[in-house]
């Protein structure tokens, strides 16, 4: 994360500009969190990159990274959700690549987002690089089972468990990230 993120956010809210950007999350702290939310007034809109819902995965995905990054990032994103005074500000998306190695966990996914507090989940097929990542596309039955998993995280979130809790989550571009599984292309990494 920009050693200046805060100060950029401070001079964005001062022009009333509203905010996106991305991180996967590992330099965040307790104080920067406190300083996020103390900035709503302001619409920030944060995409976690996780690709995981669970630390196998997460170090499955992220080969640098070790378990307990991952546990300390689900504590970050639940103190985040613990502060926030308004639902949606700031807006926490967790943003999953789904491929080869963790397809089968949308549902999964879908589960941590709600659990941790986030306000949107999001996927995205993985797009190949020629001659270097064609092995981590999921092949046909797995493109299969990442559906049936996105339609049971749909159910789910659709279900009166999410209306009682007042969560509010939902999946970014469900008919879109569908759609994209479904394509042709799909089986390249070309969508």
């Amino acid at each position: 994360m920009h050693p200046e993120i805060i100060k950029i956010l401070e001079h964005a809210a001062k022009k009333r500009f509203e905010c996106h950007f991305n991180t996967n999350f590992t330099f965040i702290n307790e104080e920067i969190i406190k300083k996020l939310v103390s900035l709503s007034a302001i619409q920030i809109h944060i995409n976690v990159s996780l690709w995981a819902a669970c630390a196998e995965s997460y170090v499955r995905t992220h080969p640098n990274k070790t378990r307990d990054t991952f546990y300390r990032i689900i504590d970050m994103l639940k103190l985040f959700a613990r502060l926030k005074t308004v639902r949606h500000v700031p807006h926490i998306n967790i943003y999953n690549v789904i491929s080869k190695f963790n397809f089968a966990e949308i549902y999964e996914m879908v589960k941590l987002a709600y659990d941790v507090g986030a306000d949107s989940v999001q996927f995205v097929p993985m797009d190949s690089v020629n001659g270097k990542t064609e092995h981590l596309l999921s092949d046909e039955h797995e493109k299969k089972e990442a559906l049936i998993q996105l339609k049971k995280a749909k159910a789910f979130l659709d279900s009166d468990l999410k209306n009682k809790a007042g969560a509010n989550l939902f999946i970014c571009d469900y008919e879109q990230i569908t759609r994209r599984f479904l394509s042709e292309n799909a089986k390249k990494g070309d969508v």
